[in-house]
């Protein structure tokens, strides 16, 4: 009975130490990983910052667009709103005579 709890604490002791180098391992693996994955997200990120002032620079291009049209927009929308006006306000006065 005894030399079968002491084979069974050697087998535990053994599974015991193989797990902690299996575990060891995976945690140095993981820490690769990170160190990788760390290495191309500082990449991608020195890529899009260098990508800002065209990102910028198109932003104020569109704005400058967006602007410049809605003016015209507005000028069009205005000269046609009067030009409708003055054919109304002729129709009332050429009822009004009559």
């Amino acid at each position: 009975m005894d030399t079968t709890i002491f084979v069974l604490q050697v087998l535990l002791y053994i599974i015991g130490i193989i797990l902690l180098i299996v575990l060891t391992i995976l945690g140095l693996k993981t820490i690769k990983v990170m160190d990788k994955a760390d290495k191309i997200i500082d990449n991608v990120d020195e890529k899009v910052n260098s990508m800002n002032t065209l990102f910028d620079t198109v932003d104020r291009l569109s704005n400058s667009v967006s602007i410049v049209t809605n003016k015209f927009l507005d000028t069009s929308a205005t000269v046609i709103a009067k030009i409708f006006r003055t054919r109304k306000n002729k129709k009332k006065k050429e009822n009004d005579y009559e």
